[in-house]
């Protein structure tokens, strides 16, 4: 008989020790029934279960405190000390916790999923009353059926046996329908073979789905991206095309830090910092691009390097000097690469991390006065960037003196301009206290979804007309 029994399992003290007690204490009490050992003397009991509780149960056992002399040596007195020795250790709340947080599993049938809900409530020590109202709600508000749960919400009056049978019914209906439908869809799929029928959908390289023959939603159609006729642009050639040769153009430029080695090894200067060593940066650069700019907005300057002049942007905003890779590609001889950790942010939060970085002896127009300049090589494909630095040292740009006001005073401010201090939505008395090492900053624009532009629109030309 006892070849028969599996013994019970160590005892963890981690973890759930309550639980775990539990447990043990259920498999000893099987294995002792199953092993014909219940009428054995306490002794042998209480040696059964000390060789199968493991060495750290053996240790409490030392350490235990027993009420009267000879309690050590009986077999329920033992069981009662560590019963007593781990319920203290059961967290309460976080099996609560976690019995609200039980939710049916993917394949997990409904009978499963009762059990774990009755065997965690168990554990949450609930009033008795109380036990089967909070499994019924545990078990609709954890179904994964959305139709089950609406279809039990509806009921008026209902109790843990009735949900349990109404989602059963789902469960098996919802099997035998599974079945019924990859029937029907063999014989369907067998009758349209042996008439020799090609009505069957396949994928379409103009539409980017799948469809019947003669069906594409893309027939006459324009590309927004090359404008030509029967296709969408998501499945271009031409755009597939340009991305690819854009990603080959990186891949190329990252490929060329690792194997650069074998063909040329990365100078490092006295005069300039070694970047592969230094702690990771973040720095502000201006946007990269700006849809519907005019340039004469802007400032630009063609500027001398190896290889001839390129157009740059001069951007004082920018903490660094941005060169697109694909620009770099074209430079004739190449300058030596570095590895740089930097990280630039772009106007707006956008995150842009550099390929590597390079210096360039740059020359401005109309100047013999040479300056060399470090670059910060991103993928992006976009105008390259001269930043604050860059600009100061090429004499393009000059510090200009601030403007001082002494005779300006509050008063004077309420007089000259008494209808902005006035009425609705103008400026009253407010106090504002700045920090001492506060720096400015300039937020981007506010957004708002583009299917509220019409009550934007209209609640703005109100305020319009109450000269807001």
């Amino acid at each position: 008989m006892a070849s028969i029994c599996k013994p019970p399992e160590s005892l963890s003290f981690n973890g759930n020790v309550s639980q775990n007690w539990k447990e043990f204490e259920e498999q000893l009490i099987w294995f002792l029934e199953g092993t014909e050992s219940s009428e054995k003397s306490d002794m042998a009991k209480i040696g059964i279960m000390l060789s199968h509780a493991g060495k750290e149960a053996r240790d409490v056992y030392k350490t235990l405190q027993w009420e009267a002399n000879g309690d050590d040596k009986k077999f329920n007195k033992v069981l009662a000390a560590f019963r007593k020795y781990c319920s203290p250790r059961k967290h309460i709340l976080f099996e609560r916790y976690t019995f609200w947080n039980i939710r049916q599993e993917e394949m997990e049938s409904v009978d499963a999923y009762l059990t774990r809900i009755r065997l965690k409530l168990e554990m949450c020590e609930y009033a008795a009353e109380v036990c089967q109202d909070l499994a019924r709600d545990k078990f609709v508000f954890g179904l994964i059926d959305d139709r089950t749960k609406e279809r039990l919400l509806c009921e008026e009056k209902l109790d843990l046996s009735t949900a349990v049978a109404i989602a059963q019914r789902a469960e098996s209906s919802g099997q035998q329908i599974k079945e019924m439908s990859t029937t029907t869809h063999t014989e369907i799929n067998i009758m349209q073979r042996s008439h020799g029928q090609t009505n069957q959908t396949t994928y379409c390289g103009n539409c980017g789905r799948q469809h019947k023959p003669r069906q594409c939603p893309a027939y006459g159609q324009e590309c927004s991206f090359c404008h030509k006729a029967n296709h969408f642009s998501r499945v271009c050639r031409s755009r597939l095309i340009n991305v690819s040769q854009q990603k080959n153009s990186q891949v190329n430029l990252r490929n060329s830090l690792t194997a650069g080695r074998k063909v040329q090894e990365i100078e490092q200067s006295e005069n300039v910092p070694n970047l592969s060593s230094e702690d990771s940066q973040d720095l502000f650069i201006d946007p990269l691009q700006v849809d519907g700019l005019n340039k004469s907005q802007s400032w630009f300057a063609n500027i001398s390097t190896i290889g001839g002049q390129l157009y740059w942007k001069l951007d004082t905003g920018a903490e660094v000097s941005v060169l697109p890779a694909k620009l770099y590609e074209k430079l004739q001889p190449k300058p030596s690469l570095k590895q740089t950790s930097m990280k630039l942010t772009a106007y707006g939060g956008t995150s842009i991390q550099p390929i590597s970085s390079c210096q360039l002896t740059c020359t401005a127009p109309d100047s013999a006065n040479s300056k060399t300049i470090e670059f910060y090589i991103t993928p992006v494909d976009a105008q390259p960037i001269l930043g604050l630095t860059g600009c100061v040292e090429l004499g393009l740009i000059k510090r200009a003196c601030p403007i001082q006001v002494s005779s300006l005073t509050k008063q004077i401010l309420l007089e000259k301009y008494p209808t902005v201090f006035t009425g609705l939505g103008q400026l009253g008395t407010y106090h504002i206290t700045l920090h001492d090492n506060h720096q400015p900053v300039i937020n981007p624009p506010d957004k708002f979804l583009t299917h509220l532009k019409s009550s934007y629109s209209k609640h703005w030309s109100e305020m319009y007309v109450q000269e807001f």
